[in-house]
C-alpha cells in the first residue's frame, strides 16, 4: 500500500477476480501494518466490475470506494 492507499497484488494466476474490499476481522492492523493510522471502521465493498488478470500480469488499474459504517 502507498500513501494514497493504492494497493498491487502480485502472483495472481491469469484469470477473471470479483474483488472485495473489507475490514480485519479483529480490527488489529499491528500484525499487517507497519502504520498504527489504519482506518478499519468501513463496510465491505465489492468493486463494481470484475478484474480480468492477462497472462503476464498488468491488468488494468481500478478504484473501490468504500462507505464509513
Amino acid at each position: 500500500m502507498n500513501d494514497e492507499g493504492e494497493f498491487l497484488i502480485g502472483g495472481l494466476e491469469p484469470g477473471v477476480y470479483a474483488v472485495r474490499v473489507e475490514p480485519l476481522d479483529d480490527a488489529s492492523t499491528d500484525s499487517f501494518f507497519d502504520d498504527p493510522g489504519i482506518d478499519v471502521n468501513f463496510k465491505a465493498t465489492f468493486a463494481d466490475q470484475v478484474v480480468a488478470v492477462p497472462k503476464g500480469g498488468a491488468a488494468p488499474t481500478f478504484d473501490v470506494t468504500v462507505q464509513p459504517k
